[in-house]
């Protein structure tokens, strides 16, 4: 018997780049992220840092229902499948894997080693390390969920 309902992977960043590391694994109603980095581009200087700026840029991937909706980030895409459960898994702290944690939904649980958690929240201390948010103060890290 053939299952119609099939486990998918997609790469959409961080394949043939340095960072950028955004891989989602979906299943039926559900689908999980493992990192939000975004790619590294010294030679291409950007306006601003702002969502819609490093979506156009493509460096950061255009994901639906994803971004915190505070950042009036309009989805651009083709995707039409919606999902009721979303969370994201981080690896580790560096910035090709978690510079983009501050713009995903506050409402997504965001998973990482306790380890992990306590770094990034001292690595932002300043605000110089995760991008900012418009609607926080310049050192804020976004829940995380700290696992042992």
């Amino acid at each position: 018997m053939a299952s119609k309902d099939k486990t998918t992977i997609t790469f959409h960043s961080g394949i043939l780049t340095i960072g950028g590391t955004v891989i989602e694994v979906a299943y039926k109603d559900a689908h999980i992220f493992f990192d939000f980095g975004s790619e590294y581009h010294p030679e291409t200087p950007l306006p601003d840092e702002e969502l819609q700026t490093l979506v156009a840029h493509r460096w950061i991937p255009e994901l639906k229902n994803v971004y915190d909706p505070r950042l009036d980030y309009t989805y651009q895409g083709s995707e039409t499948k919606e999902y009721q459960e979303t969370a994201v898994f981080l690896s580790h702290a560096h910035l090709d894997h978690s510079k983009m944690i501050n713009f995903l939904d506050p409402n997504i649980p965001m998973y990482t080693l306790k380890e992990t958690k306590a770094i990034l929240e001292v690595l932002n201390q300043k605000g110089d390390f995760l991008l900012p948010v418009p609607h926080e103060e310049k050192s804020f890290v976004r829940e995380l969920i700290g696992l042992e």
